[in-house]
């Protein structure tokens, strides 16, 4: 043989299994089922995992999103003469959510009655304040104004 002719003679290197690497949730990336040692069944799994989370995760700040506008929507239609804050309602153990129909609409009437209730629980009066001296408010203060005002007028005019 010449040296042309003389090959080197192939050295076999054994294939080395190297560690995968864990996926963001844990998992290593294994080969699938079907060995063809791709892992690609695994990685389409690790896949819709990271896609399920993400999806999870928007949906925690939508959720949060919604009771926080419900709660601003309920503190702003509290009932007349009301004397509590929605914290109150909060704190007696309502949730934003017992308020709003099927459609997402506010029910005063839930609202209305949560809030007597309420009132009830904590002993607070529900309604406008009750004349408490019956010696004010016969009304002379105002016929005083506006004779007062009256009188202005009339030096003014002339």
């Amino acid at each position: 043989m010449t040296t042309n002719e003389q090959q080197e003679p192939q050295q076999d290197v054994p294939e080395v299994n190297t560690p995968t690497t864990p996926q963001q949730d844990g998992t290593p990336d294994q080969p699938d089922a079907t060995g063809d040692g791709k892992g690609t069944g695994n990685k389409e799994a690790a896949k819709y995992r990271r896609q399920l989370r993400e999806t999870e995760t928007e949906r925690d700040a939508l959720v949060e999103t919604v009771g926080g506008l419900q709660r601003q929507i309920v503190a702003g239609n509290l009932p007349h003469g009301s004397k509590m804050n929605a914290d109150a309602l909060w704190t007696a153990g309502r949730k934003p959510g017992d308020f709003f129909d099927e459609k997402g609409l506010l029910d005063t009437g839930k609202l209305t009655a949560a809030v007597r209730e309420t009132h009830v629980a904590l002993g607070v009066h529900f309604g406008p304040e009750p004349v408490t001296d019956s010696g004010k408010g016969t009304g002379t203060g105002l016929r005083e104004e506006r004779a007062t005002l009256a009188s202005e007028a009339r030096k003014r005019q002339g």
